[in-house]
């Protein structure tokens, strides 16, 4: 069976979270106009973004760091 992404993300509202699909599906509903870019898949842990080429990887933003780290030590009053 072949692996299947879930929608998380649906920018068109289309009501599509949650569904699964295969990325053979998901590359046919693009080249149909049906998914456009900027839907979000998940496969397992990994986030993916649906782009003109296909499915990449979504970046995650780094934490920033807090006003504790930046300020190490104590205030100044």
């Amino acid at each position: 069976m072949a692996e299947q992404y879930i929608v998380t993300y649906d920018t068109h509202g289309l009501s599509l979270e949650g569904r699964k699909f295969t990325q053979k599906q998901i590359m046919g509903a693009l080249a149909e106009g049906i998914f456009r870019p900027g839907m979000r898949f998940r496969r397992g842990r990994a986030e993916f973004v649906l782009t003109r080429d296909g499915l990449v990887p979504r970046r995650r933003v780094e934490p920033e760091r807090s006003e504790e780290d930046v300020n190490s030590g104590e205030e100044e009053t």
